[in-house]
């Protein structure tokens, strides 16, 4: 969704979105295929070109747990608190500059529309968890109810069909 800047007064607009989870791509390109949707409300405002977005995100995400492989449903619900400004701002500014605070969440957008749904999938993106892994007070994973020493057990399942087996190889190589 592509806003023109024109489109974004200076006392604000709110959007109240609802995409399909899977119109993201990059986020099903880390996570793999979803259903659902995104739900947000983010307030934009611009005042000479720079354009502050605010609001909230959620949604449900499966993301593959780091342990079994099977997918792992996941709740985001972020604030969203970003500053765009425009990219020759950045081109023009002093290579000798210190960020601020505030600079940390500022970015910049080139020509005349902002690509909100880029932004906000950024946001949800930002928001995961670097590793997924939901394990109970045992050790067992609460997805596929597999130990760790399940999983690299052998003996116990087809050695062709462990996700595993070649890594054991190498292992045993060694």
């Amino acid at each position: 969704m592509k806003i023109h800047l024109s489109q974004i007064p200076e006392e604000g607009v709110e959007h109240q979105i609802n995409w399909p989870v899977s119109s993201l791509p990059r986020l099903v390109e880390l996570c793999g295929p979803q259903q659902g949707n995104l739900e947000a409300r983010v307030f934009l405002r611009n005042h000479e070109g720079s354009v502050s977005v605010h609001g909230e995100v959620r949604l449900s995400v499966l993301a593959p747990c780091q342990r079994c492989l099977d997918p792992v449903p996941l709740l985001v619900d972020e604030r969203v608190d970003l500053r765009l400004s425009p990219a020759e701002d950045y081109n023009q500014g002093n290579s000798e500059a210190h960020l601020g605070t505030g600079d940390l969440e500022l970015s910049y957008y080139e020509g005349e529309e902002i690509d909100l749904a880029h932004l906000l999938e950024d946001e949800v993106l930002l928001s995961l968890p670097e590793t997924v892994t939901e394990t109970d007070e045992e050790g067992r994973c609460l997805v596929c109810s597999r130990s760790m020493e399940d999983l690299f057990d052998a003996e116990r399942d087809d050695p062709e069909a462990h996700p595993f087996a070649r890594m054991r190889q190498w292992v045993e190589k060694e």
